[in-house]
């Protein structure tokens, strides 16, 4: 399967690209709050590129259609952003120079457990003991 999706954007590839950033996401409800401000910012510094948005499906019987429509998307643009782990983006072959780039679900996350120390004994250094 994986190699037969090579051969497709492979040959995707040697279409021109276009002034096109794709935002790929797993959430299939809404666009998550991160990708709306990136699409914001995109917009007003690049006005004249489209923004994609893509909401992979899981594999299903129309996920055949759907991959090859994110295929096509993803050989045409000028630079991918993910928000977590997407197959298409990782398995395939880009163009050399593609730029991609992955939204760590987690930071958020991360920044609210180094701030449950502060205050604490075991808050690193005194600065943070208050």
């Amino acid at each position: 399967m994986v190699l037969g999706a090579r051969m497709i954007y492979a040959v995707l590839k040697l279409l021109p690209t276009q002034r096109k950033v794709v935002l790929m996401t797993r959430d299939l409800r809404q666009i998550r709050v991160d990708f709306a401000l990136l699409k914001d910012s995109i917009r007003r510094n690049h006005p004249d590129y489209e923004i994609k948005v893509i909401k992979h499906k899981k594999l299903s019987m129309g996920y055949l259609f759907a991959a090859v429509r994110e295929m096509y998307h993803l050989a045409t643009c000028r630079g991918i952003l993910v928000d977590g782990y997407i197959i298409p983006v990782s398995v395939l072959n880009h163009r050399k120079g593609l730029p991609v780039g992955q939204i760590w679900h987690a930071m958020g996350g991360f920044k609210n457990f180094a701030y449950l120390v502060a205050g604490t004994l075991r808050a690193r250094t005194r600065r943070w003991r208050r």
